[in-house]
């Protein structure tokens, strides 16, 4: 079962059936894992549309300065709020603008699941897979009641990353 063009290895046919087969198993597990990344939540859909109306005294994590809180309550696409001053608050979407995954409030910072990108409190990039910053959204807060009116549209995640895209553009420059 050799020829001039393999080495000069000789296989056996049970050795050839063995090695074939490892292949296709290893190739058949390859694309079971798509991306080869374990882990995350999966797309979300359309990001946040409307508005959302929140007591921050409702979410004990919102008390401290710097306190960050999932606020959505699983009725719309992931928002969270994040406490910056005194009577200053942030809204962010929680889908990761690289592929559309729910990012995880992760200490005073958010992380991605998926692919490891990582954003600080006021929703900038700040390392693991390279994309675009949380889209912040607009928000209205009443001291007096604790109300936090939050707006807007923010995009469906997705198309934000570098998936080495521009590998083709740089070998054009050369």
């Amino acid at each position: 079962m050799c020829d001039e063009h393999c080495g000069g290895r000789q296989l056996s046919r049970r050795a050839f059936l063995a090695e074939t087969t490892m292949a296709a198993i290893a190739a058949a597990l390859t694309s079971a894992c798509g991306d080869g990344i374990i882990g995350g939540t999966g797309i979300t859909g359309p990001g946040f549309s409307g508005s959302l109306n929140v007591n921050v005294n409702d979410f004990p994590a919102l008390g401290p300065i710097g306190g960050i809180a999932r606020v959505d309550g699983g009725q719309t696409s992931p928002v969270a709020v994040v406490h910056m001053g005194a009577d200053s608050y942030q809204a962010f979407s929680m889908v990761c603008p690289h592929n559309g995954t729910t990012v995880n409030i992760s200490g005073g910072s958010f992380r991605c699941p998926n692919h490891g990108a990582t954003f600080d409190a006021t929703g900038a990039w700040t390392g693991g897979q390279q994309t675009s910053s949380l889209f912040e959204l607009p928000v209205v807060y009443d001291p007096a009641t604790g109300l936090l009116q939050i707006t807007g549209t923010a995009p469906p995640g997705g198309g934000g990353g570098d998936d080495d895209d521009d590998d083709e553009e740089e070998e054009d420059d050369d």
